[in-house]
């Protein structure tokens, strides 16, 4: 169990840099396939109003998570008081949305994408998991028997602690630049498929 801590610690420290190599695979081979790369818009656009909402209420320590996983609050207002890890499932959707978008290597880059970052969120939020036990004890204990990790409750837990929606500055600072690396991303996939289709560049 300690040595899947640490490599969850380790993700977690480096979990900027796993999607780089997805991404540029969903460029590469680029090839929308219509309704589905559709979908894959809607898919992110869900996945980034849920990171927007989770950054909101996580407030001011939004972006203050580099030394490892955990904060100094027990946060389980807004979307954790339906689901443990919203943030988690807002990055899940993005990557998802994009892999639909580009059609590239359909369906198994998507398939393979999935099930690479259900591994990675796997073991990042169970270092988390630890982590936050052994600051909060029972009342950590107690929110997690109520609230799923991953699949949201129906109504939210009845511990619901009351807060605010708070976007700090460094928050959507980084939020942009990850909806700028969406954009470009989003935009070079059309502009691959075209430039395949009409020279034969790329796969």
């Amino acid at each position: 169990m300690a040595g899947t801590h640490a490599v969850g610690r380790w993700l977690f420290k480096y979990r900027s840099f796993t999607p780089i190599p997805w991404i540029l695979a969903a460029v590469a081979f680029a090839r929308p396939v219509g309704g589905w790369s559709f979908a894959g818009v809607g898919v992110l656009l869900a996945g980034e109003a849920v990171r927007f909402w989770a950054l909101g209420c996580i407030g001011p320590e939004s972006r203050v998570t580099r030394q490892g996983p955990g904060a100094s609050q027990l946060v389980t207002w807004g979307p954790y008081g339906w689901v443990r890890n919203p943030l988690y499932i807002g990055n899940f959707l993005v990557i998802l949305g994009l892999a639909l978008w580009s059609g590239a290597l359909w369906p198994w880059l998507p398939l393979a994408a999935g099930a690479f970052f259900l591994w990675q969120y796997a073991l990042i939020t169970a270092a988390e998991g630890a982590e936050l036990e052994k600051r909060y004890g029972w009342e950590y204990r107690s929110y997690s028997a109520v609230v799923p990790s991953w699949i949201p409750r129906v109504t939210p837990h009845p511990m619901l602690k009351n807060g605010r929606f708070y976007l700090t500055w460094p928050a959507v600072r980084g939020e942009l630049r990850t909806l700028l690396t969406v954009f470009l991303v989003g935009a070079a996939v059309p502009l691959a498929a075209w430039l395949k289709a009409r020279y034969g560049v790329g796969w």
